[in-house]
C-alpha cells in the first residue's frame, strides 16, 4: 500500500524541529501514517545537536529533520547524521522547490518533503519514510557485499601469488 512502511521491528523516528507547534503536528502526522502505529518510537528534539548525542544503533532510525533551527540548519547537520549512519535522513522544508530538494539530495538527504505536506498528508510522509528506508538498506547491503567481494578477491590474489611462487 502506498504511503506505508512495515513496523515489524521497532523503528525510531528522530524528529528534529525547532518550532514546538510544528514538532507536535509532525508527531501527530507520524502517528497517523498507515501501518506505523505498531513498533514506532518517536523521539522529539528541538535542536539537531541534542539528537546527535542520543542516537540509536546504526540502521535503526529515520531522521526527520527541519531545515532550520536556532543553532544550525538541517543542511548544516546532514553530514554529521550521515557519518553517524543510524539511518536515512529526510529533510523537512518550509516550502518545497526543486532547488532546495536538489540541494538536500546533493548533501546526502534520502528525501525532502515540505512541512505542509508532511503535516497534512501522513501517507506522503509514510511514502517518503518507506522509500528512504528501502534505499538506505539497499545501499548498506551493497556496501557490505562490495567489502566482502574485495576481501575475497584479495584472498584469491594471495593464493594465486602463492601458487605462482611454487
Amino acid at each position: 500500500m502506498p504511503g506505508t512502511f512495515e513496523a515489524t521491528d521497532d523503528l525510531t523516528i528522530i524528529l528534529i524541529e525547532s518550532d514546538e507547534t510544528y514538532r507536535g503536528l509532525m508527531r501527530k502526522s507520524l502517528e497517523r501514517v498507515p501501518s506505523a502505529r505498531r513498533g514506532l518510537i518517536v523521539r522529539e528534539y528541538s535542536e539537531a545537536h541534542e539528537a546527535l548525542t542520543d542516537l540509536p544503533p546504526d540502521g535503526q532510525a529515520v531522521i526527520v529533520c527541519g531545515e532550520k533551527s536556532n543553532n544550525a540548519s538541517g543542511f548544516d547537520r546532514l553530514p554529521e547524521f550521515i557519518r553517524a549512519d543510524v539511518g536515512p535522513v529526510i529533510l523537512v522544508t518550509s516550502h518545497w522547490d526543486e532547488r532546495s530538494a536538489a540541494e538536500a539530495l546533493r548533501v546526502g538527504a534520502a528525501d525532502s518533503i515540505d512541512k505542509p505536506t508532511a503535516i497534512e498528508n501522513p501517507a506522503a510522509l509514510g511514502k517518503s519514510i518507506s522509500g528512504a528506508l528501502r534505499r538506505y538498506h539497499l545501499e548498506r547491503s551493497s556496501r557490505d557485499l562490495t567489502k566482502r567481494l574485495m576481501l575475497a578477491n584479495k584472498e584469491l590474489e594471495q593464493k594465486n601469488t602463492t601458487i605462482a611462487e611454487m
